[in-house]
């Protein structure tokens, strides 16, 4: 004889799960600056310097010296020159009085007469340093005037973008157990 049995299968559940990763974004702008500058400058302050010239000795060697210095030169010259004059004559004296010598003293004195003659020079002596130069310079001032550099720095925040994730968790397949019971003849 058979004994019934009684079938029993069962499906086991299953779970499913899904994710959808997270996304996150991170974003550092620059930061932003201006920068302005002022030059610096100087000013500078100078008295302009005293140049004096003297060139009378100058003029003086070229006799064009004034009036009454040439003539004060003038008289001075002539004094040389009548005592040179007269020096002379007192020579000529001498030689004529000499009749000793076998000479002819008037013919001699006539000679030196003719390549005789005088100079009145009354120019100052010339030179290359005639003239005198003296320059006086004045004291320089000077006033600086600072620059300025100015920096004006924005920081600027990061930026963060985030996208959720996605978790999902569902049963896929549910348990299931069937029972299967035996099959009974009822004819029998």
């Amino acid at each position: 004889m058979r004994i019934p049995t009684i079938q029993i299968q069962s499906q086991p559940a299953r779970m499913a799960i899904e994710t959808t990763p997270f996304k996150l974004e991170t974003e550092q702008p620059r930061a932003s600056f201006e920068l302005n500058t002022k030059a610096a400058s100087v000013n500078i302050y100078s008295q302009h310097g005293d140049l004096r010239i003297d060139q009378s000795r100058a003029w003086d060697a070229l006799a064009v010296g004034s009036h009454l210095e040439t003539m004060d030169k003038i008289f001075s010259a002539v004094k040389n020159i009548v005592l040179n004059t007269i020096g002379r004559i007192a020579e000529e004296g001498n030689q004529l009085a000499a009749i000793h010598r076998k000479t002819n003293a008037i013919a001699d004195i006539a000679e030196n007469r003719r390549a005789d003659h005088f100079e009145l020079a009354f120019a100052g002596p010339a030179g290359p340093d005639n003239v005198d130069i003296s320059y006086t310079e004045r004291e320089v001032q000077f006033e600086p005037i600072r620059g300025e550099v100015t920096l004006d720095a924005q920081q600027n925040a990061p930026v963060h973008n985030f996208t959720r994730g996605k978790l999902d968790i569902y049963v896929q397949q549910y348990h299931k157990v069937d029972i299967i019971p035996p099959q009974i003849d009822l004819q029998a």
